[in-house]
């Protein structure tokens, strides 16, 4: 049978800071399973504080009591209640729309990828490095800052009972048990053993393998970051950054100083991450006037949700801004073009 959810939340949680809850690693992560400012912003404890770093710098919106970093670090429970959210929203958004769903139950370098895996190799690496390394056949390789990698986690973390999350019953860790999600189910994997070399299913993922997005990184110069056809993440960096997503549904951060999130038809789903309305380095958002016409128009297109300022286009793409109120948003923010 399975290994539990519980199970998976201790295993976890010794691999990334040997369950301890009040740990803070080098790069600033923070508690059980290491969470960033961005996991928790997609989760509704952080909002946008103002800077690129993982500095908890006052953008703690008060879910669940949290109000700081020491309460944060003090709180296993609340600690275990976010990764549940996160693990969740991880499944049916970021990997869902990568189409990585289609793996669960597939066998890739003698070992069965299964939900539990996938979700915890995202946590580790982002989704998009997940989809890299499964639709290369597993040679695309990621890492985390300290050397370990998305194969270790989607192996290690394997077969865990994972129905709480994906809504999908897990009977047992068998690599011929078929996923019963709505994506088009994968050939049963070989019954080979798996010992000594790759064993790989015979059957494509999907139909159609989606297009995989890129992730790209600017330097302190200012740059034109733009992204393709796929759901990419792009990062400024110190300098006066131009950043565009493209097609699909992107992450942005724009980084130290003013940059410039730029909006063509069909830009999909977008979340600025680290969006400035104001001071030394306030961004902007550059429409085409095709989308818009001017503020007000952009204004009317905008409502504000639990996450940030959602501004939907006529077509129905649409661009958070994370942590950003519609009130906080005025004619200086938006340029068109």
């Amino acid at each position: 049978m399975s290994a539990t959810y519980e199970a998976f939340l201790h295993d976890l949680a010794f691999s990334e800071s040997t369950n301890r809850y009040n740990y803070v690693n080098s790069l600033g992560y923070a508690g059980a399973y290491q969470f960033g400012e961005s996991a928790l912003r997609m989760i509704g404890y952080y909002t946008n504080d103002g800077t690129a770093a993982v500095d908890w710098n006052n953008g703690w919106t008060g879910k669940d009591g949290i109000a700081s970093i020491s309460d944060w670090l003090t709180h296993p429970a609340v600690q275990d209640k976010a990764a549940g959210e996160w693990f969740g929203y991880l499944w049916n958004t970021e990997i869902k729309d990568l189409g990585l769903q289609a793996f669960d139950g597939q066998v890739m370098d003698g070992a069965q990828i299964t939900a539990s895996g996938i979700v915890a190799a995202s946590h580790l690496v982002g989704a998009d490095s997940v989809a890299r390394y499964l639709n290369s056949g597993g040679t695309a390789m990621a890492a985390d800052p300290f050397g370990t990698t998305v194969s270790t986690y989607l192996h290690k973390f394997s077969g865990y009972d994972f129905s709480g999350v994906t809504g999908v019953s897990a009977t047992s860790a068998d690599a011929s048990a078929a996923p019963t999600s709505t994506v088009q189910a994968p050939a049963p994997a070989p019954s080979a053993p798996s010992g000594g070399g790759s064993t790989s299913s015979t059957a494509s993922p999907d139909p159609v393998p989606p297009v995989v997005g890129q992730t790209l990184t600017g330097t302190n110069k200012g740059e034109v970051l733009e992204g393709g056809a796929g759901n990419d993440t792009i990062t400024g960096g110190g300098g006066k950054d131009q950043i565009i997503g493209g097609a699909g549904d992107d992450k942005l951060w724009g980084g130290a100083a003013a940059d410039t999130f730029t909006f063509k038809a069909q830009f999909g789903h977008d979340v600025v991450e680290d969006f400035d309305f104001s001071g030394r380095n306030h961004d902007v958002l550059n429409f085409d006037s095709a989308l818009f016409a001017d503020v007000g128009s952009v204004l009317s297109h905008t409502t504000d949700t639990s996450n940030g300022a959602l501004i939907t286009d006529s077509a129905g793409d649409s661009v958070l801004l994370l942590g950003v109120s519609k009130a906080q948003l005025g004619a200086v923010d938006f340029h068109f073009f």
